[in-house]
């Protein structure tokens, strides 16, 4: 939702959108991805094991590692994140 903060900067947004189009192809079209917060996302991962999400968590992290966005000219802006597992057991 790139509408949501209207005094954001482009280039945030493009930032955004660029680390929510990669972690969504790196994911299953059964897990979810979505919004949570300013600069969060979470990402549902259904019947899978922690150690699997911890993997495709790293995979995520390093795709996301090597994407840039060019702002001008030989300006390119590299960016990275960080990502937490977590477990829900039923």
């Amino acid at each position: 939702d790139v509408h949501s903060f209207p005094t954001r900067r482009s280039s945030d947004l493009r930032v955004l959108q660029v680390i929510a189009g990669t972690a969504r192809k790196e994911m299953r079209q059964s897990d979810v991805l979505a919004r949570f917060g300013g600069e969060e996302f979470i990402a549902l991962l259904p019947e899978t094991h922690i150690q699997d999400a911890m993997i495709i968590a790293e995979r995520i992290r390093q795709r996301i590692q090597q994407e840039y966005l060019c702002l001008k000219p030989d300006q390119p802006l590299s960016f990275t994140v960080s990502i937490g597992v977590a477990e829900l057991k039923s």
